[in-house]
């Protein structure tokens, strides 16, 4: 007997293996317990919902099914009238239960092999249609977009499930009001299905939430993947999340709502909890990247510019406190240059030199470039980038132009911004060498590892 089991990704969340038939009539037989009375279901914030399923007996009469309609009705008016009075604690209660509800009706339907397979169906009905009204424009077939479930803490994959609920709104509403018109549905799977019927003002609270999340969803895909994101794009990602957080729309309280909740949550561990040596890192990778500078405002280009100014002056006084360390091996190395045996021999304006205890200065050295100071770095760095300029091209042509900023880059953007792309590693060689495959040898295993970014090689042993 399978388990269903849910699982993560960096890109996506899995499916989920459907339960068999024996487990599935095992959970959801009739029950014959003649003390239990009627259908409910519990709800909690933390778990999921517990169904507890109770006398199969439906009524079809015509007239009963009106009075639990109107009943629904006045129950959905009611709530519309609570949420209107505005206070946030209600519409986030509100939210919190149906994203419990929309959590717990897709593991139900992924529980019955029935109610799967019909909804499968639907989907897959409905997606040929689409391709057929596409005709010609449409050149790759959709691939069918199933019903997931989503860890509660990872919020792209809570994003995930509620966009494919969201997506297959028709067919979920179509099971939940009219049961009936799966075949070989049980009594009791008709009355759960019906405690899961969705109001239009559910949904709209659904849809506020999808849209809320979504660009917290796009953020993740862009930090996550094989590719190393550097802190360069961390301080643009988390500048424009706060933007769209507290940005109010107009007529839409619910989203609004959401908003100054997660608001709350963001300045806590982005702002207050943040060390401040985190934030100016991310700030100077952030100005150092051509890619990442053009989004920057008036107000983040000068602190980045004042933290270049100060790291630079920093390094250029350690650097000269070393300097004085060096003068007893520059007198020995001159010293060494008078008994020395050469083929060219000192000149009269060297042995002159070498008295007074000055270097001599060897040719490539009175040819040098003259340096920029620090400003100048700032400044020519600033009027010669571009918007299509890319990082790693710019810095290899300019890194002997500007060799101070030259070593903040080096130390700053090579700073990954998350550790995704480390253990997204690490879980693939987990997985090739799974129990079926324990006699794989290491060096096998790390060839394996490294074949995955052909691509990658061959694109780096071309340069």
């Amino acid at each position: 007997t399978s388990s269903v089991t849910a699982t993560t990704s960096q890109d996506d969340v899995h499916e989920q293996s459907i339960a068999d038939d024996d487990e599935v009539q095992d959970d959801l037989e009739d029950s014959n317990d003649d003390n239990e009375s009627d259908c409910s279901v519990e709800y909690r914030d933390d778990e999921s919902i517990n169904i507890r399923i109770v006398n199969p007996e439906v009524s079809t009469d015509s007239d009963d099914v009106s009075i639990d309609e109107e009943q629904q009705q006045l129950h959905t008016n009611d709530q519309e009238e609570e949420m209107a009075s505005g206070d946030p604690n209600e519409i986030m209660s509100k939210v919190n239960h149906l994203i419990t509800q929309t959590r717990s009706m897709v593991n139900f339907i992924r529980k019955s092999s029935i109610i799967d397979a019909y909804v499968r169906e639907q989907i897959k009905i409905k997606k040929i249609q689409e391709n057929d009204a596409g005709g010609e424009n449409v050149k790759k077939i959709a691939k069918c977009r199933d019903l997931i479930l989503d860890f509660h803490v990872r919020w792209n994959s809570t994003y995930l499930m509620i966009d494919r609920f969201i997506e297959h709104r028709n067919i979920i509403s179509s099971i939940t009001t009219t049961p009936t018109q799966i075949q070989g549905l049980r009594k009791k799977q008709y009355e759960c299905l019906k405690t899961f019927e969705y109001s239009h003002y559910d949904w709209d609270i659904l849809g506020a939430f999808h849209q809320t999340l979504g660009p917290f969803y796009n953020a993740t895909t862009l930090l996550s993947g094989r590719s190393y994101q550097t802190l360069s794009i961390g301080h643009i990602i988390t500048d424009t999340l706060k933007y769209f957080l507290k940005t109010e729309t107009i007529d839409q309280q619910i989203a609004n709502v959401i908003k100054g909740r997660l608001l709350e949550q963001f300045e806590i561990y982005f702002e207050k909890k943040l060390p401040l040596e985190q934030t100016r890192r991310t700030l100077i990778a952030s100005f150092l990247d051509p890619v990442s500078n053009k989004y920057l405002n008036e107000k983040d280009r000068t602190e980045a510019e004042s933290a270049i100014s100060h790291e630079l002056k920093v390094r250029q006084d350690l650097r000269q406190s070393l300097s004085l360390l060096t003068i007893s091996y520059t007198s020995a190395q001159q010293r060494l240059l008078r008994t020395a045996s050469t083929h060219q021999p000192l000149s009269a304006i060297d042995h002159f030199l070498l008295d007074c205890g000055r270097a001599l200065l060897s040719s490539s050295a009175t040819t040098k470039a003259k340096r920029f100071t620090i400003k100048q770095e700032i400044g020519h760095y600033v009027s010669t980038i571009k918007a299509d300029t890319k990082f790693e091209t710019y810095w290899n042509e300019n890194q002997q132009r500007f060799p101070q900023m030259a070593t903040l880059v080096r130390h700053y953007n090579c700073i990954p911004a998350t550790s995704v792309a480390s253990k997204s590693s690490f879980s693939v060689a987990g997985y090739v060498q799974r129990k079926q495959r324990a006699v794989l040898a290491p060096a096998t295993l790390r060839y394996t590892m490294v074949l995955r970014d052909e691509g990658l090689l061959m694109k780096l042993n071309e340069h």
